[in-house]
């Protein structure tokens, strides 16, 4: 080879390797924004009981570990397999890693409180049955919500449930598919919460206004919630759930509504702020804002800071503001935003970073250090393939109740100031701690607890007296004694 060729050779390497380093990138770039668009779709799968719009919620691609692609259609799986829940022997995994750096344990020592810690149930009013709702079923005909994969080629199915035998969860309640307008229903399950040492239920709410279509208000049952939790000993907070026309001014119209409305009754619940200042001398409501996250922290900063243009702070409708926390940026938003404290919600370990038991302690940290509640959410497991079918590999198993135990001991270790349970009856998640039993329809048979019916109440009552404080002395040592 002379010269001059060699010269041309180097020539169409070179050209060669310009070409395919472009291609790469432009691959690169498409697989990165089809990544990114995955993501967006499933957090907002995960919204499905709220028509807020629709924001990112997690930081980047790694804080959730998207689902591989599929087998091509000719290996698919039947569907009855895909369906049926697999077995503890074909789930089993290693626990979940909890271990903190030391350095983050020595920060947590100095975390000093001296308030009594609340154990609070999120509650969901939505059920209806047809007793109540003109022959018809709400929730418990739970829709199967369409994948958000598009490269999963196995076919999952579609339509509604059918109750009342066949029903949108993979447990069967001991109360059957009720109504939650049912008077005796919500004497039943105050009854129970506070009988598991629960003091505080937070309801779902959302404004008369956007109750959606075919569905009642669920304001309309906080009357018999009150009551009922008056007469068992118990607190009412407000979860705010999300609404198309959401604005911090419309949560600030909420809370003057509810306070307004409910904020005499004796059963309302009041927390004490972080630190008490010369302007916080006194407990406040307290509101849980699920999906804070799709407001700007600018925005808040209007309702939550005393110098806002439509600011609560010194008025009589001043009140602590809990946000959620699911991504690691959103603490600093939360205290940037003027918010109160900040609340994990999702029971699915590692499913986000707010989740996640190991980063408890320094989310603890966080909030001492800036005057806000860390309330960590526990759970007992996860499973919501008979709503998500395609969802599996977010599957917790209860593990006979170990996981759920795990949580309520990570709450203590981190020094949670108020510890939140998600959930008592989310049922299309399987997080639910409300009492349920066996059940057989046409085409599966639903899970059970392990020991009993009131198991995961049994549990909640043993955990809260082996870490925290009965919220009164006359709880009943077996559950059954009060039912």
């Amino acid at each position: 080879m002379n010269i001059s060729q060699f010269f041309k050779l180097c020539i169409v390497a070179g050209v060669a390797f310009t070409i395919f380093t472009g291609i790469t990138f432009m691959m690169s770039s498409s697989d990165s924004e089809q990544m990114k668009n995955q993501v967006k779709e499933v957090v907002n799968q995960f919204k499905v009981e709220s028509d807020g719009k629709n924001n990112d919620v997690f930081e980047s691609p790694k804080d959730f570990e998207l689902q591989p692609q599929q087998p091509p259609p000719q290996s698919r799986r039947p569907l009855l397999e895909i369906l049926k829940p697999q077995s503890r022997s074909q789930t089993q995994t290693k626990p979940a890693d909890v271990t903190v750096r030391p350095e983050v344990l020595r920060q947590l020592q100095e975390v000093k409180s001296s308030r009594t810690v609340s154990i609070q149930a999120f509650y969901y009013p939505w059920y209806d049955s047809p007793n109540y709702n003109n022959d018809s079923y709400l929730h418990w005909n739970h829709e199967y919500l369409p994948n958000w994969d598009k490269h999963d080629q196995h076919v999952y199915p579609t339509g509604h449930h059918i109750p009342p035998d066949d029903i949108g969860s993979w447990f069967y309640p001991k109360l059957g598919p009720y109504s939650s307008r049912d008077p005796a229903v919500i004497d039943q399950h105050m009854k129970w919460m506070s009988s598991a040492g629960i003091d505080v239920a937070v309801v779902s709410w959302m404004p008369i206004s956007e109750t959606p279509k075919g569905d009642y208000s669920w304001d309309s049952i906080i009357p018999l919630l009150l009551n009922a939790s008056e007469k068992y000993r118990m607190k009412l907070a407000f979860h705010l759930e999300p609404y198309n026309s959401r604005t911090p001014e419309t949560v600030r119209n909420d809370i003057i509504y509810l306070i307004e409305k409910y904020g005499n009754h004796s059963a309302f619940y009041r927390a004490t702020p972080k630190n008490k200042t010369s302007t916080t001398s006194k407990d406040l409501p307290m509101f849980y804002v699920y999906d804070s996250y799709q407001i700007s922290k600018d925005d808040w900063y209007r309702v939550t800071n005393i110098n806002g243009s439509n600011t609560i702070r010194g008025t009589p409708y001043d009140s602590l503001l809990i946000g959620l926390h699911v991504n690691h940026e959103h603490r600093f938003d939360l205290q940037q935003a003027g918010f109160d404290g900040l609340y994990t919600y999702f029971a699915s370990e590692g499913f986000s970073h707010g989740s996640t038991m190991s980063n408890w302690p320094a989310l603890s940290t966080f909030c001492a250090k800036n005057a806000m509640l860390f309330i960590p959410s526990v759970g007992p497991g996860y499973i919501d393939t008979r709503v998500r079918a395609w969802n599996s590999k977010n599957t917790k198993e209860r593990d006979n109740g170990n996981y759920y135990r795990e949580h309520f001991k990570m709450a203590h270790t981190a020094k949670a100031d108020i510890v939140s349970i998600t959930s008592f009856n989310e049922w299309h998640e399987g997080t639910q701690i409300e009492p349920a039993v066996a059940h057989t329809d046409n085409n599966s048979t639903y899970l059970e607890y392990d020991k009993s019916p009131d198991e995961y109440l049994e549990i909640t009552l043993q955990m809260v007296k082996e870490f925290f404080t009965p919220h009164h002395e006359n709880i009943p040592m077996q559950i059954a004694n009060v039912v």
